[in-house]
């Protein structure tokens, strides 16, 4: 049987990937590590300002989120010019869909789109453990396969992935209770 050291569920994220030419590569992307929107939040609570205050600098900080969002999103397309599709993901890894050809033991940096709004990004450098070739009932393209296995993710990075992970889960127990 094998062992994880991550939950892995089931998922359909969006992402973008670039080859690297080696492990000597240092990353393109470097995501926001400032406050989350939830120390922001609390934050402009304990600032002890009027209540319609607080829910304007709310309300600007979420449409500043958004365009910076979307200008992040238009460089992320010049830096990685690959598209991917998520099927799986854990802190360990994913396991995605291209219509790139890949091959075992290819280093990849991949961006993943965890949430659409507030946009949650997250990035990490790996190795393609597994390859495998499906054919789509929808059209004439095959589809490749890949697993990937995260190398290099920094600790912020990965509690992204975690916490993504985690509501996955919180869902789909509350699913199954309504059933």
């Amino acid at each position: 049987m094998e062992k994880r050291s991550y939950s892995r569920v089931a998922a359909s994220i969006s992402g973008r990937f670039r080859l690297m030419s080696g492990t000597d590569d240092q990353p393109l992307y470097s995501g926001w590590s400032g406050a989350s929107a939830k120390d922001a939040e609390q934050a402009l609570q304990q600032a002890k300002l009027p209540d319609a205050m607080v829910q304007f600098l709310a309300t600007m900080d979420a449409k500043l989120d958004a365009i910076l969002g979307q200008m992040q999103r238009d460089t992320l397309r010049e830096d990685f010019p690959f598209r991917l599709r998520v099927s799986q993901i854990s802190g360990a890894g994913i396991r995605f869909f291209t219509q790139e050809v890949l091959h075992e033991g290819s280093l990849l940096e991949v961006v993943l789109f965890l949430r659409q709004y507030p946009l949650s990004v997250a990035s990490a450098a790996g190795r393609i453990t597994r390859c495998s070739t499906h054919a789509d009932a929808l059209s004439d393209n095959a589809q490749n396969e890949y697993a990937l296995e995260f190398t290099v993710i920094n600790d912020s990075e990965l509690e992204q992935v975690i916490g993504f992970v985690f509501d996955q889960e919180r869902r789909i127990i509350r699913q199954h209770r309504w059933e």
